[in-house]
């Protein structure tokens, strides 16, 4: 997901560099269509944003299948560079896009920002995309406590229970006043889910259930997303339990059957790409669709503005990536001397 090293055994999962780029091309997808002018089209974007969900599954599943967690301390350090070094110089460089155009900043917004907990409510242009940073915090601060829940969880029977609490957490958390608690809680709540699931990865479990049960839960979710959106739009219902869950049991549907089909045969040189730049895509591409220096307006054609977002956004993931490589293993050189 966000962070793309974890250990060979979290490797050897082919599927995981499929998934991966399956869904930046969601992310990518989602927003480009909310930028167009069809209210048909922006339709879609409601089921391209199934990325995000796929890159938390894929976040937690591939910590699980690292194991019980060993040096809490070393964990946390590791994690947080990985994340915080290439999503802080994303904001330097958008903070000297507003400087080249003299956009105004908003300090209180700028300040959440940087310290990673803006949450919902962003409040930068060209930053929205980030809100969840928090989640994805919050998600690695309970990463441990979710290892050790595990390892004292000593029969299956015991295990279910835990999975079906996360699965009830985000019923209760509707109830609070703000909407952001429930849209950063039930990511925490499904990433530990996904987090069990990678600790029983090893047993096959996803073998055991018809390959088509998978496929028809999907379409199904899919299908209860759109009843719902036509009967309560606009409601929490719709806004929280609807979207989540279904979202939610889509993206493990598709997570499970790209693992089940694509595990055995290797990712091309596009694949590989695409996985390796996933999380600067993510970080960069809003900037260039609704940011201060959005490229969607630069023609009539909708179609040859997102082709120019499409190709500075790879050239400038790709720069990106390489520089946050370099920099992160000469931090590790120097750490280790």
């Amino acid at each position: 997901m966000f962070d793309r090293q974890t250990d060979r055994q979290t490797d050897r999962q082919i599927f995981i560099y499929y998934l991966r780029a399956f869904s930046v091309l969601c992310i990518l997808a989602c927003h480009l269509c909310s930028a167009h002018t069809s209210s048909y089209v922006q339709m879609l974007s409601q089921f391209f944003n199934i990325g995000v969900e796929i890159f938390f599954i894929i976040s937690a599943f591939c910590f699980g299948l690292q194991g019980s967690i060993k040096s809490v301390k070393e964990w946390y350090k590791k994690r947080f560079k990985r994340i915080f070094l290439p999503y802080e110089c994303f904001l330097i460089i958008l903070a000297i896009a507003y400087i080249v155009i003299q956009k105004q900043f908003k300090v209180f917004y700028w300040i959440t920002c940087i310290f990673g907990v803006q949450g919902a409510n962003v409040g930068v242009l060209g930053a929205e995309q980030t809100w969840f940073i928090t989640a994805l915090i919050i998600c690695y601060i309970c990463t441990p406590l979710l290892s050790n829940i595990w390892d004292s969880l000593n029969n299956k029977q015991n295990r279910i229970y835990a999975v079906m609490v996360l699965l009830v957490i985000p019923f209760v958390l509707v109830l609070f006043p703000p909407v952001s608690i429930y849209t950063i809680g039930h990511q925490v709540c499904f990433y530990g889910i996904a987090y069990f699931l990678g600790r029983t990865y090893k047993d096959n479990l996803f073998n055991e259930v018809p390959r088509f049960i998978y496929l028809m839960t999907m379409f199904l979710s899919f299908g209860v997303r759109i009843i719902g959106r036509f009967m309560f739009d606009g409601s929490r219902l719709y806004e929280c339990i609807i979207v989540g869950y279904t979202q939610y049991a889509s993206a493990l549907c598709i997570f499970i059957l790209i693992s089940l089909y694509l595990n055995n045969k290797e990712p091309g040189k596009i694949i590989n790409w695409l996985c390796n730049i996933s999380f600067e895509v993510y970080l960069y591409h809003y900037m260039f669709i609704v940011g201060p220096i959005s490229l969607m307006n630069v023609t009539n054609s909708w179609i040859f503005n997102s082709v120019m977002v499409l190709c500075i956004t790879f050239v400038i993931a790709t720069i990106m990536n390489q520089i946050i490589n370099i920099t992160y293993k000469k931090l590790l050189i120097s750490n280790n001397q």
